[in-house]
Formats: C-alpha cells, structure tokens, sequence
C-alpha cells in the first residue's frame, strides 16, 4: 500500500485513498477493498533532496554509506560539480528523486545532516 492510491469496495462502491500508510488491508462491507489499477502512483508527488557537499574527496564516503542503505527508496540520483581542464571544484551538489514514505525521507535526510559539512534541502511537486 502507498499514500495517493485509491482503493474501492466491490460491495458498496465506496472509495478511499490513503493518507497515510499504517498496516494492514482495507475493508469494507467485510470484504478487503480493491485497488484501483489507474491510481496506482499517479497522485505520487515528486519529492527531490538536494545534498551540497562540501569537501567532496573526505565526504563522499559517508554519503554512499547513507544512499546505500536508503538504495530502494532513490528512484533517480544526479552528481554535480565544477570542473574543467585544469580544476576540479572540493564541492558537489547531489539531486535524488525520493520514492517512498516520509519517516524513511526524514531519516535518510536526518543522516545525511548529521555528516560534517553536508547541507541538506528538499522540494515536494504535487499534481493538480
């Protein structure tokens, strides 16, 4: 079960869609309630960390350790960082497309924060 999805009763007709993932299966007219094949992920807002690392070469190692734990819920990850011929920036700034519930995301951005020299910023899109 994910938060946005939509299931219905086949009994009654009723619809819910989850707020909050808990435990459990959805009942309803004492039968579990089904779940709708067109709300699955749709609703799903985009969430994108931002991880500003400073002092790359000394840092990075903690922050693998910290998306590698977190691995199944990084849907999309993107490195940056300045360089060219004759310069390579100390600092990067890393984007990750989240998937997953918020008490996972609040404890992988809680340990990133904790390293360091690390700054960590977030941004949720919803759907209209």
């Amino acid at each position: 079960m994910k938060r946005f999805q939509t299931y219905e009763c086949s009994v009654c007709g009723n619809t819910v869609e989850v707020a909050k993932v808990g435990g459990g299966t959805l009942v309803c007219c004492e039968k579990p309630m089904q779940l709708q094949a067109e709300s699955q992920g749709k609703d799903e807002p985009h969430v994108i960390i931002g991880v500003h690392i400073t002092d790359r070469v000394k840092k990075v190692p903690g922050v693998q350790a910290v998306f590698t734990k977190y691995g199944c819920s990084i849907k999309t990850r993107l490195g940056l960082h300045h360089t060219s011929e004759s310069f390579c920036s100390p600092n990067g700034l890393m984007l990750i497309e989240f998937v997953g519930d918020e008490a996972t995301r609040d404890s992988m951005v809680a340990e990133l924060a904790d390293i360091e020299g690390i700054e960590v910023k977030g941004m949720v899109f919803g759907h209209p």
